[in-house]
Order: structure tokens, then sequence, then C-alpha cells
């Protein structure tokens, strides 16, 4: 069957809350890194976490990159940003 790369950043910003949001921030929503998309989390709710279960059921292969989600908060740092592209563009 196919391949899929496995991935994103999904942030809810509000601009009027001071500072930024750093990495750390996003490590303490759901921030995984390569195989660590595959660790359990039941009842997390995360999306990434259904379209896991889906595509292992359909025989999908999964490349993971690094899926970030964090919590709503101030605009996301340049630099964190570029941290996650990054990761992802080098696992594509």
């Amino acid at each position: 069957m196919g391949r899929v790369l496995l991935g994103g950043i999904k942030h809810e910003t509000n601009s009027f809350v001071p500072g930024i949001t750093d990495l750390d921030a996003l490590r303490r929503g759901a921030l995984f890194e390569g195989e660590d998309i595959f660790s359990p989390r039941p009842g997390s709710g995360q999306e990434i976490d259904g379209i896991i279960q889906v595509t292992q059921e359909e025989g999908i292969d999964l490349v993971p990159t690094i899926p970030a989600s964090g919590y709503p908060g101030p605009p996301v740092a340049d630099v964190t940003y570029q941290y996650v592209k990054e990761h992802f563009l080098e696992a594509a």
C-alpha cells in the first residue's frame, strides 16, 4: 500500500497575549519527534492518534516526522517554527 508523511504544527495564536510560544511550550502541549509519534497515549484526544490508528488498520506505511500541537497562547517564536519545519522537511 502507500506511504504517508506524518507531521505538522497546530497552534491557536492570540497576539494579545504577551510573550512567545517556544519549543518548551510545544513540548508541554504535544510535540513528538520521529518514532516517539507511535508512543501510546490512550485517550489523549489528539488527532494524530486517530490518524495513526486508521492508517495502521488500512496497512498504510507512516513516515514519522515532527507533529507539534501547542496550547492556545502567544505567537510562535521564529526559531521554534524553523525547528519544526526543518525536522519535517528533513524527513521528507
